[in-house]
């Protein structure tokens, strides 16, 4: 298949080299999946991978989405670290405001939750899409984390 655009699917892949003993999280979404990675010593880890609805779709469909990720995230913070990352749809490094960005924007601060590509004094990438024609860019894909991760972070590479 040979599109401009992503057509759809999460995964999350991880090294072996990386020690982790890995469990999947049982999500019943096409948009959504995750992993609980635990390593002796340390505080297990639960990473949520995303694929918010894109422009093709309504705004409403957008929000309902971004409600089921809101119920997952609630559910595994309460007993693990937990880590969002994704393809969000929405650039929320910009000042045009959206319904969309406002909402994510929103569910991110209420949670105490950070991008870390924005955090102050990391380097990361400043886009994560370009158009077909090469003309426009913008940030959609984030790493979210919780703030108390916030200054263990110095860069990204995407």
């Amino acid at each position: 298949m040979n599109t401009s655009r992503g057509s759809g699917g999460t995964a999350i892949l991880i090294r072996k080299s990386s020690g982790f003993k890995i469990k999947p999280v049982e999500f019943q979404n096409d948009r959504i999946c995750g992993v609980i990675l635990s390593t002796d010593g340390f505080q297990d880890i639960c990473v949520i991978c995303t694929l918010l609805p894109s422009t093709n779709y309504s705004q409403d469909v957008y929000l309902d989405y971004l409600d089921v990720l809101s119920c997952y995230y609630g559910r595994m913070r309460e007993d693990y670290i937990t880590i969002i990352g994704g393809d969000f749809n929405v650039d929320i490094s910009c000042e045009n405001v959206s319904t969309k960005s406002n909402a994510l924007k929103c569910f991110l601060d209420s949670r105490n939750i950070k991008v870390a590509h924005l955090l102050n004094d990391v380097t990361g990438p400043n886009y994560t899409f370009r158009n077909k024609d090469k003309s426009q860019k913008s940030l959609i894909d984030y790493i979210c984390i919780p703030e108390i991760l916030e200054n263990d972070i110095s860069n990204l590479g995407v």
